[in-house]
């Protein structure tokens, strides 16, 4: 390959030939780069934020169904919250609250400390939501993930992440994530029957998932085609179609209207400056300016 970038913020998913493995690799990159760069959040936080949008991204695009999904951790430590999501067919978003006082470079506790992590599926209308929702283990959103598998869908799983930042030539320092998940799935005889693996065909895949590097994950100018081929070229591996991803709010001036109208005016008082309410969207930024004489009616 060549030095010039190749195709970015997508989740590839991928087979391995013969064994009943699925795969997916997810790269981030401008994707990743919107979320987090208004915040400017400690590295550390930018680094956790950028791992759940790894993870909402392999969930979500492996979904049989339109839906949003949403990752999000609750814990005593300095990382308090963490919501990362998914709306099909590929628009991402993102926000942490976070203890401001913390020293991020020094201290040594765990950033998510003791909590939970819950992952909802949302398909919308009438249908009902799913919820599954585990400890933090290990204080990573890595070990809760793998917690979340093996108590939820009780798949075996094996799963890689990386986020850093990235000199692109001609632009500032920027933001990147990626990461690799594999699973054996069920075979045909029915729900938990797998087709046949020998013993060691699993152990063979853990350690070509330990060999991965963060550059492998994060590099813009290699393919996550030729990532999963020079990973599993022995075992053969077949890529399928990329699904795009991209930074998506669902914000608007609307849906905040809707919100400040379920208060009342002595509510909407604390809220008034200059004669205005302003919001900002903690997703994306946004702001948006409001009359308080008109919220009682349909104009914002």
């Amino acid at each position: 390959m060549t030095g010039a970038t190749v195709a970015d913020d997508l989740a590839l998913p991928f087979s391995i030939e013969g064994l009943p493995v699925r795969g997916r690799i997810v790269r981030l990159g401008a994707t990743v780069e919107r979320v987090l760069a208004p915040h400017n959040y400690p590295a550390a936080v930018a680094r956790a934020v950028g791992e759940g949008l790894v993870i909402v991204s392999m969930l979500g695009t492996g979904l049989k169904i339109e839906a949003t999904l949403t990752l999000q951790t609750s814990s005593d430590g300095p990382l308090h919250t963490l919501v990362a999501d998914f709306r099909s067919p590929g628009t991402l978003r993102g926000l942490a609250q976070y203890e401001k006082g913390y020293n991020y470079e020094t201290d040594r506790a765990p950033l998510l400390g003791e909590g939970s992590l819950a992952f909802t599926i949302d398909p919308g209308g009438d249908m009902d939501r799913y919820q599954g929702i585990v400890p933090l283990a290990e204080g990573t959103l890595t070990g809760a993930a793998l917690e979340y598998f093996d108590r939820s869908e009780q798949i075996p799983t094996l799963l890689r992440l990386a986020v850093g930042q990235h000199y692109a030539p001609g632009k500032a320092l920027e933001w990147r994530a990626g990461g690799i998940l594999l699973q054996r799935v069920a075979g045909e005889g029915g729900f938990g029957d797998l087709r046949p693996m020998a013993d060691d065909d699993w152990t063979t895949l853990e350690l070509l998932m330990k060999t991965v590097t963060d550059d492998e994950l994060l590099d813009p100018t290699l393919a996550a085609e030729t990532l999963a081929y020079r990973l599993f070229h022995e075992q053969g591996v077949r890529a399928l179609p990329a699904q795009p991803l991209a930074f998506g709010c669902r914000c608007s001036s609307e849906r905040v209207a809707n919100i400040l109208r379920s208060y009342t005016r002595e509510e909407l008082e604390e809220f008034i400056e200059g004669g205005v309410i302003r919001m900002t969207c903690e997703f994306c930024g946004s702001e948006y300016d409001f009359d308080p004489d008109r919220l009682d009616g349909t104009d914002a």
